[in-house]
């Protein structure tokens, strides 16, 4: 039926139809909508009616998250419409960082034993397979102290607010800020990864961790009532900065100071769960961004906050169509649903 309505559809807006075979289609389509049959009355034709509104999808200012970046990059009208729907692993994974949260304050062992009761609480998987991925798991959480030891960290689940320009504010969370372990005044953005590493390109070129560092570079860490927090720098205003660090000499899109590149130590990776072979978990790395790079993708993310401010929305046909969950509502999918 959804073929047919496609043909008479396109044969009744067709000029090169010939207005027989339009006035036949347009027979059709009445009698089918007469019938009830869905999508035959033109009032249900995308692109005929007016939209319902004309207000932004965000107001001012526009909240853009690091987590998004690529993904409005990606297909903007995705992003806006797709809601994740919550998964075992998204709940072992949220987990696991809570409990990576405690380790400071108790023992080891508690901490296992935590995540180990946790995991069949979050998880249907029989119990064949439960047994060894509680010790995957397990083993993850140890890798992790390992690793995390190595590390001077001065910030944990630090909170991001940070505005770009006057419309545009950057909002997250950074798992962990670490001292740079060759220049203490540089810090570094640490983001664990629960799933399997990435190539060290698609590292280097990650957006979220790019856009943490913008934040980093264009805010200021100060000591709040739960921690430290990455907020705006007071002592910087639109004109301010240092001429963008390392790189920049102007004062960024949208109204924007420069970023500071000098506090920089770029940003690390790390996957508990995809071990070496000695144990230790991978990591792949994005060099500090320089004042030039955080200007260009200021540019970058000014544009994602367009996107999500709406009201429109760009579809962009893509690899990730395949697993797209709104496909079906996509003009840029229109005769392959």
């Amino acid at each position: 039926m959804q073929s047919l309505l496609a043909e008479l559809r396109a044969a009744v807006i067709d000029p090169d139809a010939g207005p027989v075979r339009r006035r036949q289609a347009a027979r059709q389509l009445a009698r089918l909508a007469d019938a009830g049959v869905p999508g035959a009355d033109p009032a249900d034709w995308w692109g005929l009616t007016a939209p319902s509104t004309d207000e932004p999808v965000e107001t001012t200012p526009v909240r853009v998250n690091p987590s998004k970046v690529n993904r409005v990059r990606e297909c903007a009208l995705r992003a806006l419409l797709e809601r994740t729907a919550p998964s075992s692993a998204m709940a072992m994974g949220s987990a696991f960082h809570r409990i990576t949260e405690i380790l400071g304050d108790v023992d080891i062992e508690d901490a296992e034993q935590a995540l180990r009761d946790a995991i069949p609480e979050l998880t249907d998987e029989p119990a064949w397979r439960l047994a060894p991925l509680i010790e995957e798991w397990a083993r993850a959480l140890h890798a992790w102290r390992s690793w995390e030891g190595t590390q001077n960290v001065v910030g944990m689940e630090v909170d991001v607010r940070v505005p770009l320009g006057d419309d545009i504010v950057l909002t997250g969370r950074i798992d962990r800020l670490a001292g740079h372990p060759r220049d203490p005044s540089k810090l570094t953005i640490v983001d664990i990864k629960t799933g399997k590493a990435v190539s060290k390109d698609d590292a280097e070129a990650d957006a979220q961790l790019a856009t943490y560092q913008l934040a980093l570079a264009l805010g200021r860490l100060i000591d709040g009532p739960d921690g430290p927090v990455i907020g705006p720098d007071p002592t910087r205003g639109s004109e301010g900065g240092n001429g963008g660090g390392d790189g920049g000499d102007g004062g960024g899109g949208n109204g924007a100071h420069a970023p500071d590149a000098s506090i920089l130590g770029g940003a690390t990776l790390v996957y508990p769960r995809d071990p070496l072979s000695g144990g230790d978990p991978k990591t792949r790395l994005q060099a500090a961004r320089t004042g030039e790079q955080l200007e260009e993708w200021a540019d970058v993310v000014t544009g994602v906050a367009a996107a999500l401010r709406g009201p429109g929305a760009i579809a962009t046909p893509g690899k990730h169509c395949e697993f797209c969950t709104v496909r079906l509502a996509c003009p840029a999918k229109e005769g392959a649903r």
